[in-house]
Formats: structure tokens, C-alpha cells, sequence
């Protein structure tokens, strides 16, 4: 299984080329978009283990990662199936996909989910704020759902993983991991969670100290949609 992290990375890389996936590739993390900066080893071993990617050579530091690989003509069978011509109908098929599991799983998550894709036609700037702050309480409600907190910490690897009521991310981490047999697709998700989980909680924390922090309308959309996607990737584990 792909996560749509790496599909959009790899759609990403195979159109700068032209569509053609024959030469060596290099990956560095200074010259990719923003939201892949930090997840490129995780998502070049998951095309790896999926069958994407072959020679795949690994290095650079984890702020400064850099890879190099070939691409085997399944990445450019992965990128058609996932980029059809109108770019608008991959969101719509996700959003879909996510609306389906979530209308049976958690009602109220899907309907303030909706709230929120529906303000990003708001010309309103509080609007696009609240619609921030929105997503990180959908995450919450989502891991309450998934993995409801717990009042001890967990062990993992042999360290102790706090999973409490504001360890939202951590408890959908340990969600996806219980749910999936594959490392890559652990590492990539948990990933993309981490950062998002840390951009949203320190915007939180700002406005909890009164500090005013100004959202523009791109911003709040690139949130509500990544947000609208990670849980894609979430509740498509559910059975």
C-alpha cells in the first residue's frame, strides 16, 4: 500500500520530468515542495518496498536528507492511476473515500470536516483561522475515536510513548502502526502526522497566549486539505 504522501511526491518528481522515469533520480530536500522536506527517506523506501524504485542509495542528515534511485516503469503506472487529467478530481476522490468511512465511523467528525472544507471559499480571515484551529480539533476527535487516550504511557521500542488526551498525535500514530503491516507506510504517515500535528499545535498554543497569529486564505486551505488527506490515509486502514 502507497500513502498518498509518496503519490504526491512521486506524481511531483515524474511530471518535473516530463514523464519520463528511465534516468537516475536525486532527491534533495532543499529543492522539493515544503511538506516533503523532511519525510524523503521514509517515502524513497516505500516506493522502494512497493516496487517503485530500485538502487535506491540513502544519505544527508535527517535535516538535510538526500537520496538517489532509478524508478521502475510501475512508479509511472502508480502516477497515472493516481493524477488523471483534471488534478481537481484526485482531491474529490479522497475526500470521497475519507466521507464514506467517516459517515459510518464518527458522524460529527465528518459533518465539522465538511464545515471546514466548505469556509475555503470564505473571503473572511477569521474564517480561514478558525478553519486552522478546526483541524487540529478534528484530530483530536479522530484519535479519541481511533484510540481513545490512555493514563499510562505505552512502551515502545523500549521506551516509554505517552498516549494521553493531548498526545493526539502520538495515539494516531499507534493507530495506523496496530493497523498496517507495512514499516514504510508506518513511517511515512507518522511522519506527515508529526509535522502537521507540531505546525497546528503551535499555532494553538500562540493564540492560548493571546498572541496574534495571522493566517492567510492559501495557508488555511494547504492545512484544511492536508488535513482532509492524512485522514484518507487514516480511516482507509479500517476494515
Amino acid at each position: 500500500m502507497v500513502s498518498n504522501m509518496s503519490l504526491g511526491l512521486l506524481s511531483w518528481l515524474v511530471e518535473k520530468n516530463n514523464g519520463d522515469v528511465s534516468p537516475w533520480f536525486f532527491l534533495d530536500a532543499e529543492k522539493v515542495p515544503e511538506n516533503y522536506k523532511k519525510n524523503i527517506w521514509s517515502i524513497v523506501n516505500e516506493w522502494k518496498n512497493n516496487g517503485l524504485a530500485i538502487q535506491v542509495r540513502i544519505y544527508g542528515a535527517r535535516e538535510k536528507q538526500q537520496c538517489d534511485f532509478q524508478l521502475t516503469p510501475l512508479a509511472l503506472d502508480a502516477v497515472k492511476a493516481y493524477k488523471p487529467v483534471n488534478t481537481d478530481s484526485i482531491f474529490s476522490q479522497f475526500r470521497k473515500e475519507a466521507d464514506e468511512k467517516l459517515e459510518t465511523l464518527a458522524p460529527p467528525i465528518l459533518e465539522k470536516l465538511t464545515s471546514v472544507y466548505d469556509n475555503l471559499g470564505s473571503e473572511n480571515p477569521e474564517d480561514w483561522a478558525n478553519a486552522v484551529h478546526s483541524c487540529r480539533r478534528i484530530l483530536v476527535d479522530l484519535a479519541d475515536v481511533l484510540y481513545p487516550p490512555r493514563d499510562e504511557p505505552i512502551e515502545i521500542g523500549g521506551k516509554p510513548v505517552k498516549v494521553g488526551q493531548e498526545q493526539y498525535i502520538n495515539r494516531l500514530v499507534q493507530f495506523v502502526a496496530s493497523k498496517t503491516g507495512s514499516k514504510t507506510y508506518r513511517d511515512v504517515v507518522g511522519a506527515d502526522l508529526s509535522n502537521i500535528g507540531k505546525r497546528l499545535d503551535s499555532i494553538n498554543d500562540a493564540v492560548c497566549k493571546g498572541t496574534h497569529t495571522e493566517i492567510t486564505k492559501d495557508e488555511g486551505a494547504r492545512y484544511i486539505i492536508h488535513t482532509y488527506l492524512l485522514i484518507s490515509d487514516i480511516v482507509a486502514l479500517i476494515d
